[in-house]
């Protein structure tokens, strides 16, 4: 991680990384119950890194992150929601409610970050921020589109709710009483 980090930023990104190889657990376990075999390399996952590590500034990083969980909440919400009951239902729905709380942190993160800025800076970051959302967006629908379709889901509906995420965390970066608290603060 890059950049100037705030007090307890590195402690909060270490139980992240935890919380994130459960995820990729849950997901190993989901594929599998499928019938299905789980990639160990993705070309997806080669160029996120690459992407991640383009500018070295930990906003940059982050939001790279960010943006993934944003579509994140769109991609299992909606996979929750035309899956059959059962297991997959319900570990999308577990993959959900962990994203919202990502999104919090990060809410707090920004917030905090942006809020010495000047409004041309901060409408050129929003701008920025949504150009590599709607890019990740795009490669989402690529890669998995056909599994949406196979669900009866559009590309319509996943767009509408990948882009209702991003409105809805631009809109909490604006908003004080939207704000989660300090989520990266280490307690008093």
């Amino acid at each position: 991680m890059r950049g100037n980090v705030p007090a307890g930023y590195q402690a909060a990104v270490a139980s992240f990384i935890k919380e994130e190889n459960r995820h990729a657990a849950l997901l190993a376990g989901m594929v599998t119950h499928l019938g299905g075999k789980v990639k160990r390399r993705h070309w997806s996952a080669w160029a996120f890194k690459r992407v991640r590590r383009l500018i070295p500034r930990l906003e940059f990083e982050v939001q790279i992150l960010l943006s993934a969980e944003l579509i994140a909440c769109a991609y299992y919400g909606l996979l929750a929601r035309h899956s059959p009951a059962g297991l997959i239902r319900r570990g999308c729905a577990a993959l959900v409610k962990d994203e919202v709380s990502h999104i919090s942190f990060h809410v707090d993160l920004f917030s905090e970050r942006l809020s010495a800025w000047l409004p041309l800076g901060k409408a050129l970051w929003r701008t920025q921020f949504q150009v590599l959302f709607l890019a990740a967006e795009t490669l989402v629908w690529w890669e998995h589109g056909a599994l949406f379709r196979d669900l009866g889901i559009n590309r319509c509906a996943f767009v509408r709710q990948s882009r209702r995420a991003c409105v809805s965390f631009l809109e909490r970066l604006e908003t004080p009483a939207l704000r989660a608290g300090a989520a990266f603060q280490q307690p008093a």
